[in-house]
């Protein structure tokens, strides 16, 4: 059983399971209210968050004109945005209180590993959905298995934020190992699909307000196709992420050894 969240701050601590406050077994449809809950809770912080995110984005593609600045924006801020939510939900989805200032200490700690895992992640699920999308039939079966794969390590950021029993150098492959025992779980595995196909929707999205701001001649239609609607979608999107982890760690805590 490994602590997850306990926020140990001392060698005398002892770190706790953070997940006792969730229900058993719960339905992922229950995941996804409690996820709404927890968000709107925490709306004084995620909304200005949100808010820095974008304008932080815009200062950088648009104003400062910086060099590849859309993709410097998705690869470095919507990670920094998901870690905040992270450690925030997984703090409140515990039974017993932490410490705002240990929240705040894990977020500073764990942002970078959440963003070199994204971009990992990144790159992996464009490989996988162009080799799909691809008329050679060996490389769609190669492109579905990347996909498949990239669906199962869908919380390797959740678990990069939320375990604690992780070092500086441990942190990033132990998270990609622990998506993966999550995403197989019989109960986790379908969920774990799910969502990856919201991402995928968010995706969609953006492509299909790409044509539409293109077709009316919007200038910059490419960042305010991608950038507001990606943002503004990491809260519920990544509240609902590491709830469905915590609830899988937590039946696999209590499975029989």
């Amino acid at each position: 059983m490994r602590p997850t969240f306990g926020f140990s701050s001392g060698p005398g601590s002892t770190p706790e399971r953070g997940v006792s406050s969730l229900p058993q077994n719960p339905s992922f449809l229950a995941l996804a209210g409690l996820a709404f809950r927890l968000v709107w809770r925490r709306w004084p912080i995620f909304a200005p968050a949100v808010a820095i995110a974008i304008a932080v984005q815009t200062l950088v593609a648009l104003v400062g004109r910086v060099p590849h600045g859309i993709d410097l924006d998705t690869f470095v801020v919507p990670p920094i945005l998901t870690t905040l939510v992270y450690a925030f939900v997984a703090a409140d989805a515990r039974a017993q209180p932490v410490e705002t200032r240990a929240i705040w200490e894990r977020f500073l700690e764990r942002s970078w590993a959440v963003i070199a895992i994204d971009f990992v992640l990144s790159i992996v699920s464009a490989i996988g959905l162009g080799s799909g999308a691809s008329g050679n039939f060996i490389d769609v079966l190669g492109g579905v298995a990347i996909v498949g794969l990239s669906a199962m390590l869908v919380f390797a950021d959740a678990s990069a934020t939320v375990d604690d029993d992780l070092t500086v150098w441990s942190v990033v492959p132990r998270a990609f190992a622990r998506s993966l025992t999550a995403a197989w779980q019989r109960s986790v595995f379908p969920r774990a699909f799910a969502i990856f196909g919201l991402q995928l929707l968010v995706f969609a999205l953006q492509s299909a307000l790409y044509a539409l701001l293109q077709h009316g001649h919007l200038p910059n239609a490419l960042f305010w196709s991608q950038i507001p609607l990606l943002t503004v979608a990491v809260p519920p999107l990544s509240a609902l992420t590491v709830l469905v982890y915590l609830a899988a760690d937590s039946a696999h805590a209590r499975a029989p050894e």
